[in-house]
């Protein structure tokens, strides 16, 4: 099998994926088909710009000469219509990228305990665990900011301090939304990209293993912020 056969083999089995996604007839046209599939698969609409020029290469090899073809898929087309071609049929998820990795903090636990494990393990955001559960989160960003109001007033004190007073004085404990551990790499994206960024404001998704009422921290899978997405883009063979 030449390449011309291989990349028209695979790119009809995406076309009849996306046919059979939306009920579409036959005589829908390959381009309408990612159009109306982009509107419900979050997968489509961030490989779309990638499978129209692949139906432009289909239609060139398709309406040439066999034997002295118009154009030759490259090796490398061959692996992206055959990376995407694996991710419409098993996406990317969450867990098979990132590692259940999470450390909480109590509201009664102090701020120079807080400071004493960003220091230490370089983590910038936190969970915060009340008697009831998981209770907002508490951020690097917001610390300093807490500090910086406090200071002014020269009333702080780091050990009497505690994780539940910043809390209530977070500006960014609201900022945050929830995933599941097998939800895909391409709903992080979304989720992402829903979101309007404002002054000093950072969104970050909380990954739970699976859903719940009361979440406690053995709950939470891990967590992803901002700074998560090279990577993610990286997996997905997207540019940033």
């Amino acid at each position: 099998m030449n390449n011309n056969q291989e990349f028209l083999n695979v790119f009809n089995s995406i076309e009849k994926k996306l046919r059979e996604d939306i009920g579409a007839s036959n005589g829908v046209n390959f381009y309408t088909l990612l159009k109306e599939n982009s509107k419900k698969n979050k997968l489509i609409k961030q490989y779309r710009s990638e499978l129209e020029t692949m139906g432009d290469l289909r239609n060139i090899i398709v309406h040439g000469n066999i034997e002295s073809p118009y154009a030759i898929a490259t090796e490398g087309t061959i692996e992206r219509i055959n990376f995407i071609q694996k991710q419409l049929v098993n996406p990317t998820k969450i867990l098979d990228v990132f590692s259940k990795d999470v450390t909480g903090v109590k509201e009664e636990e102090s701020l120079s305990n807080v400071l004493s494990i960003v220091n230490k393990n370089k983590y910038s955001q936190f969970p915060v665990i009340g008697k009831d559960g998981f209770n907002g989160l508490i951020t690097e960003n917001g610390i300093t900011n807490w500090l910086a109001r406090n200071v002014e007033e020269d009333i702080v004190s780091i050990k009497a301090t505690t994780v539940k007073d910043i809390l209530e004085d977070e500006e960014e404990n609201e900022s945050y939304g929830i995933l599941y551990s097998q939800d895909t790499l391409y709903d992080v994206l979304e989720t992402f990209e829903k979101v309007d960024h404002t002054g000093s404001r950072t969104f970050i998704i909380v990954v739970l293993n699976s859903p719940k009422k009361e979440i406690f921290l053995e709950d939470i899978y891990t967590i992803l912020t901002p700074w998560d997405l090279d990577r993610i883009y990286s997996e997905l063979g997207l540019e940033v």
